[in-house]
């Protein structure tokens, strides 16, 4: 995987989570509080122009990304909330 680190991602992408910035959060705390930990989940398709939302506890993230990169991802976001944006081949972490 070729993983780069980027300053921006897609517009549509950024302009969904300012329009929906309110209901994202409230999504991720409702999903924390019963997970209590993981993080928040988009599957876009700029084609059909849609996203799908979704809280991750910290087992399906295993699951889908493996074990070694979730506890890299909890080292580096700290205490922020992540959102873990995947849009085609490409995935965009979002720390807030």
């Amino acid at each position: 995987m070729n993983v780069q680190n980027v300053s921006s991602m897609p517009d549509y992408i950024e302009n969904f989570i300012d329009f929906n910035r309110d209901k994202l959060l409230e999504i991720y705390s409702e999903g924390l509080n019963r997970e209590k930990d993981g993080f928040l989940y988009f599957q876009c398709n700029s084609e059909e122009n849609q996203v799908n939302v979704l809280f991750l506890g910290p087992d399906k993230i295993i699951e889908m990304i493996g074990n070694e990169a979730w506890e890299q991802l909890k080292t580096n976001r700290g205490e922020q909330k992540t959102f873990f944006i995947r849009e085609s081949n490409r995935i965009f972490l979002l720390n807030l």
